[in-house]
C-alpha cells in the first residue's frame, strides 16, 4: 500500500477571498431587499418611521 504525500496547507488565494467577499455582500443585500419587501419599507427613512410608529404603539400598550 502506497502512502500518499501529505497535502500542503491550503493557502487562501486573494482572488478567492475577494470573490467570497463579493458573493457574501451580494447575498446579504439580496436578503435585505427581501426583508424590506416583506416589511413594506423601501428606504431607510421608511424603516425608521415604522420603528417610531411601533415604539409608540408599544408604549401605548404598556400604559
Amino acid at each position: 500500500m502506497t502512502k500518499r504525500p501529505a497535502r500542503p496547507a491550503a493557502v487562501p488565494d486573494p482572488t478567492d477571498q475577494e470573490l467570497y467577499a463579493l458573493l457574501d455582500e451580494l447575498d446579504r443585500l439580496e436578503e435585505l431587499l427581501e426583508e424590506m419587501t416583506d416589511l413594506g419599507v423601501s428606504t431607510r427613512a421608511d424603516a425608521e418611521r415604522r420603528i417610531s410608529e411601533l415604539n409608540a404603539k408599544v408604549d401605548s400598550a404598556e400604559e
